[in-house]
C-alpha cells in the first residue's frame, strides 16, 4: 500500500442529551424538556424510516438485477415523491439523510457476497431492522464536529427545514461527545478532526440497545494520511494478546521504555466476525439436523445434494475464519510498521494447556488460524516472533507488577475487567496483558515474582 493513499477509520463514542445548533451563528442552545422528548421521538421514527428505505432499495435493486430491468426506467431519489409514498411518514426527514441511507445497501451487492446473492440465490436477501435500533446516517454536508467550552460536539441535520419551523423544532441538533479525560486516544483523534488534520466524511447516530452508559451512540467516518513507515528496530517490542471477547490486543513498547505508557489498542471486532460466521453456521446446523433425523425426507438424490451443500458451507466457513484472521494480522503488521516494532512477542497457547481451557476461542474463533496469519506476516517483514508463556500475564499489573487472581474477578466484573488490588490501576484486561507481553524477558520477571507455592497452578 502506498503511503500517499488515504486510509479510512470509524470512531464510535457515546453522546449526551441533544441541544439545538444554529448553523449560521455557530451557537449551541439548550432545549426544553418537552422539545427534547419530541426530538428523541423523531430520532426513533427516523431510525424506522431509514430502515424501511433501505429495505425498499435493497428489494428494488435485487429485482432490477435479477430481472435485467434497465435502471434508467425507474430511479428512486430522495426528492422523488415515489419514495415519500413508499416509506411511511418520512417527509419531515432531511433529504441528505435519506440519500445517505442508500449507501448502506451497497455492501449487499458488492464483491463475492453480491455475486452469490444475485446469481446463485443461495443467500437470504438482507433486511434492516425497523424497531428503532437502525443507525441514522448523515452526509458530510449534514455533519459538523467542533470544540466548544472544552468539550467536543457532534452536530447533525435531522429534520427538514420547513417541517422544523412549522413545529418549532431545531433542524440541526448538537450532541456533546462523552470522552473521558484519560482516554487520550479518542481525544487525540477528535482534536485532529476539529483542526482539519483529518477529513470528516459522514456520521451516524444509533440507539444504545445494551442500556449501559449513554442512550445514544455516535459514529464518524474519517479519512487520513497515515504516518510513513519506520525502520524496523529489534529493540522496539510489540506484545500481542489473543483475547476472548476481542480477537487480539497489541501494545508497542519503544526502545528503552520501562513504564509502558505508550498506547495499547484492540484489533478486530469479535462480535462482527462471529456474526459473519454464524450466518453460515446456522445453515450448517439446519442441514445436519435434517441428515440426522430419522423421519427426514432427505433420501436418494435429495440427501446427496444436502451433503454436497454441507461440504460447500464448511469450506465457506473456513474461508470466513481465514479471511478474518488475515485482516486482523494485517492490521497488526501495519501497526508494527508504523511504529518500527522489529520484535513481536505472542502468547504461546500450547503452554496454556492447549485450547481446552479457552473453549470459546477453540470453538468459535479458531485462534490457530490467527496465529498462523501473524506468523506469516512476521516472516514477510523479517521480524523476530517470540512465543511467550502466557501464565500470569493477564493477572499481572503492567504498572506496578503485582500478580494476583483478585486483579481479574471475571465472575463478578466480566472478562474485560482488570483492576490492580495493589495500585488501583484500571484498564481493559486484554490491553493490560498486551503491555506485559511487550516486556523483554517477561517470563523471567514473572518467575522471580510468583511465590513457589503458586507455580504449580500457573494458568490464567
Amino acid at each position: 500500500m502506498s503511503d500517499e493513499k488515504l486510509l479510512s477509520k470509524t470512531l464510535t463514542f457515546g453522546v449526551g442529551f441533544p441541544y439545538a445548533f444554529n448553523v449560521r451563528k455557530g451557537t449551541i442552545e439548550p432545549l426544553q424538556d418537552d422539545v427534547r422528548k419530541a426530538v428523541y421521538e423523531h430520532m426513533r421514527r427516523a431510525s424506522c424510516a431509514v430502515a424501511q428505505a433501505c429495505n425498499i432499495e435493497t428489494a428494488k435493486r435485487y429485482v432490477q438485477v435479477t430481472l435485467g430491468i434497465d435502471k434508467s426506467q425507474e430511479e428512486i431519489k430522495p426528492s422523488n415523491p415515489a419514495l415519500r409514498k413508499r416509506v411511511a411518514d418520512c417527509d419531515w426527514i432531511a433529504g441528505g439523510t435519506l440519500s445517505q441511507s442508500y449507501k448502506l445497501t451497497d455492501p449487499h451487492f458488492a464483491g463475492d457476497h453480491g455475486k452469490e446473492l444475485i446469481t446463485v440465490g443461495s443467500r437470504q436477501l438482507p433486511t434492516h431492522r425497523t424497531d428503532g435500533s437502525h443507525p441514522i446516517p448523515f452526509r458530510h454536508d449534514g455533519t459538523r464536529l467542533f470544540l466548544h467550552e472544552k468539550a467536543y460536539w457532534l452536530c447533525v441535520q435531522l429534520l427538514e427545514v420547513k417541517y422544523a419551523k412549522t413545529n418549532n423544532l431545531p433542524n440541526w441538533l448538537a450532541f456533546p461527545i462523552i470522552a473521558k479525560k484519560r482516554d487520550k486516544t479518542l481525544n487525540g483523534q477528535l482534536q485532529r478532526l476539529t483542526t482539519g488534520e483529518w477529513m470528516l466524511r459522514n456520521s451516524r447516530l444509533a440507539r444504545n440497545m445494551r442500556r449501559k452508559g449513554p442512550r445514544w451512540n455516535g459514529q464518524v467516518v474519517l479519512q487520513y494520511k497515515p504516518e510513513p513507515y519506520k525502520t524496523l528496530n529489534p529493540g522496539v517490542v510489540m506484545g500481542i494478546d489473543l483475547g476472548v471477547n476481542a480477537p487480539a490486543a497489541i501494545h508497542i513498547r519503544p526502545q528503552g521504555s520501562e513504564a509502558g505508557e505508550h498506547w495499547a489498542m484492540i484489533v478486530g471486532n469479535g462480535r462482527q466476525l462471529l456474526a459473519s460466521r454464524n450466518v453460515i453456521r446456522s445453515e450448517i446446523r439446519t442441514i445436519v439436523r435434517g441428515l440426522r433425523a430419522k423421519d427426514s425426507g432427505l433420501i436418494g438424490g435429495a440427501r446427496a445434494q444436502a451433503q454436497e451443500r454441507l461440504r460447500d458451507l464448511r469450506k465457506k466457513e473456513k474461508a470466513i475464519i481465514k479471511t478474518g484472521s488475515q485482516r486482523i494480522a494485517k492490521q497488526i503488521a501495519e501497526a508494527a510498521r508504523r511504529n518500527g516494532a522489529g520484535t513481536w512477542q505472542l502468547e504461546d497457547l500450547k503452554l496454556k494447556g492447549g485450547l481446552k481451557e479457552d473453549s470459546w476461542l477453540a470453538r468459535n474463533w479458531a485462534p490457530g488460524t490467527l496465529i498462523d496469519a501473524i506468523r506469516w506476516n512476521a516472516q514477510k517483514l523479517g521480524v523476530s516472533l517470540v512465543l511467550v508463556n502466557p501464565a500470569y500475564t493477564s493477572q499481572r499489573c503492567a504498572k506496578c507488577g503485582h500478580i494476583s487472581r483478585a486483579n481479574r474477578p471475571k465472575a463478578s466484573k466480566g472478562q474485560e475487567h482488570f483492576q490492580c488490588v495493589a495500585c488501583g490501576r484500571k484498564e481493559n484486561a486484554d490491553k493490560n496483558a498486551a503491555r506485559n507481553l511487550s516486556i523483554t524477558g517477561i517470563q523471567d520477571l514473572i518467575a522471580a515474582t510468583v511465590p513457589p507455592k503458586e507455580e504449580s497452578n500457573g494458568s490464567e
